[in-house]
């Protein structure tokens, strides 16, 4: 995706979309998967990414406080996205979720 600064997952979510869209993969609101994130590891991640662009993309059922306190703090948009479709969702729905996580992703350009 050109143009596209990158993203911050919570979770490695997203990693194989990102691949494939080309899109670097800033960080991680989790330090280590299913370690929830601690304030020192939030200050490091804005440290690092201030002055930057990107997008926030944290699952449903992740908590909202590190993506929240991330995007204001870098003036980030955060996206609170499902995983996945429902059960016996059909090939639009499907269609529907990426074009959600695509969109989402792109929101970060500056």
């Amino acid at each position: 995706m050109e143009g596209v600064p990158g993203v911050v997952f919570f979770h490695k979510d997203g990693n194989y979309l990102a691949d494939l869209l080309g899109v670097r993969i800033h960080g991680y609101i989790e330090p280590v998967p299913g370690v929830p994130p601690t304030a020192s590891h939030l200050r490091d991640l804005v440290e690092r990414l201030k002055g930057t662009s990107g997008a926030i993309i944290y699952a449903t059922f992740h908590p909202e406080d590190g993506p929240q306190f991330l995007a204001k703090s870098l003036g980030w948009k955060a996206h609170r996205l499902q995983v996945e479709v429902g059960a016996g969702a059909d090939v639009n729905a499907y269609l529907a979720h990426i074009d959600r996580w695509v969109a989402a992703i792109a929101s970060g350009k500056p």
